[in-house]
Parts: C-alpha cells; structure tokens; sequence
C-alpha cells in the first residue's frame, strides 16, 4: 500500500502535538523534582510521571494511519482485516488498551503506596 501524502502530514503535524505534549510532561517531572523535599515527594513525583507518560501514549485516532486514512470507516480499514475493528473487545487494538490501563493501574496502586521511608 502506498503511503498517502496528507495522511503523513496529517501524522507528523498531530505528533508534534505529542511531542509537545511530552515535553511539558518533562518539564513538570524536572520542577517537581527541583521542589521535592523528601524522598516520598520524589516517589510521588515519579509516579505522576510515569503516569502522564502512560496516558499519553499516541495510540488515539489522531495518530493512527488508517483512522485518518478511511475517516474513521473502519469497514474499508486495512488494519482491521489484520488485528480486527479497534472497538471490537477481541482486537487487537482493545488488548493493547486494556494492557496499558492494567500498566496504569499497577503504576497507580502499586509503584508508590505512601510508604515513609528511613
């Protein structure tokens, strides 16, 4: 299949937005870290961002080729003859985006519990 040259620009301009995105997720993760006063704080700080990082994740429509591509007509999606209809439970797609809010989950319940530490 050949690229289609507005979808790559459509692409490369919604990615900056990501980019973007990330770096003001950096930006606050390094003045929160500047801020910190305990080890707990730093935890926590971590934690927010890993977190934001997590979220962000360019797997929305806006970043997906063949969304843009189809206009959102997932009949006429050549990714869904592979991986089947992202809103389907059984995709491909939907398996990836529970595996990241299990990850969200996990990072959020287990990476800091507001344990002190010595």
């Amino acid at each position: 299949m050949k690229i289609d040259e507005k979808i790559r620009e459509q692409l490369l301009e919604n990615i900056e937005n990501e980019e973007l995105y990330y770096h003001g997720v950096f930006c606050d993760y390094k003045e929160d870290l500047k801020n910190a006063e305990t080890v707990e704080e730093i935890m926590e700080c971590k934690q927010t961002l890993l977190l934001r990082l997590i979220r962000g994740l360019p797997l929305n429509i806006d970043n997906c080729y063949f969304c843009l591509y189809t206009g959102l007509s997932c009949e006429k999606c050549q990714y869904a003859k592979y991986h089947r209809i992202c809103g389907i439970k059984e995709s491909d797609y939907h398996k990836i985006m529970d595996l990241v809010e299990k990850l969200t989950n996990e990072i959020a319940t287990r990476y800091y519990e507001n344990e002190k530490y010595d």
